[in-house]
């Protein structure tokens, strides 16, 4: 697939017997906010170096 596409982690489930698909799909604690807002502005950011830039340049700039 040649889609770019910028992932975003869920961060670590509480328990390892935790069910994924619940943990993935369940809403943001009030105290995870701020870490949202953080990451749909770090991806905002991404998305617009790939257009401005590049894909390379985007990835070198914010993937970790």
């Amino acid at each position: 697939d040649d889609i770019p596409r910028i992932k975003m982690g869920v961060g670590n489930k509480p328990h390892p017997d935790y069910n994924l698909a619940d943990w993935v799909l369940a809403k943001f604690p009030e105290n995870e906010k701020d870490n949202l807002q953080k990451s749909v502005e770090k991806g905002a950011n991404a998305i617009k170096e790939i257009i401005l830039r590049s894909i390379d340049s985007a990835m070198n700039k914010y993937s970790n």
